[in-house]
């Protein structure tokens, strides 16, 4: 076998791997829907503000819902304060962002969601600064 065989077989076991465990997780069951066969370009290399944010998204680190050790009442969307806050309700469901959204055309590597990713963001910051201000 050639130094090019043995690389190419190990990048065809990877791209095996990361299909098992995606379509096995039990985490982030909306990744599944929105993963590639191939390794999304934004996580090749160096990564910019806008690929940080969009990762964070798609891997559910912007969400309450991942903190599984929380209490049900923790976990409350940081914007509209009634429902659990986890993907689908932050992209779809929350009336604060504006009503309902495609969840794959905002997560899509083309950064077509990303104006939508950014509101998300400083809304919460918004609103955790009033909390900050009414608390302290």
């Amino acid at each position: 076998m050639t130094a090019d065989q043995i690389i190419e077989e190990r990048r065809k076991r990877e791209t095996e791997e990361r299909g098992k465990g995606i379509r096995e997780s039990k985490y982030n069951i909306h990744y599944r829907n929105i993963a590639k066969e191939k390794l999304p370009k934004y996580l090749e290399g160096r990564m910019k503000w806008k690929d940080r944010i969009l990762a964070r998204f798609r891997c559910g680190n912007e969400t309450k819902a991942r903190e599984y050790w929380e209490e049900e009442g923790e976990k409350g969307c940081r914007l509209c304060r009634r429902k659990e806050e986890d993907l689908r309700h932050v992209i779809e469901e929350c009336e604060i962002m504006g009503g309902p959204k495609d969840i794959g055309k905002t997560l899509y590597e083309t950064g077509e969601g990303l104006t939508e990713l950014k509101a998300i963001i400083e809304r919460r910051r918004t609103n955790d600064r009033k909390d900050a201000q009414q608390g302290g």
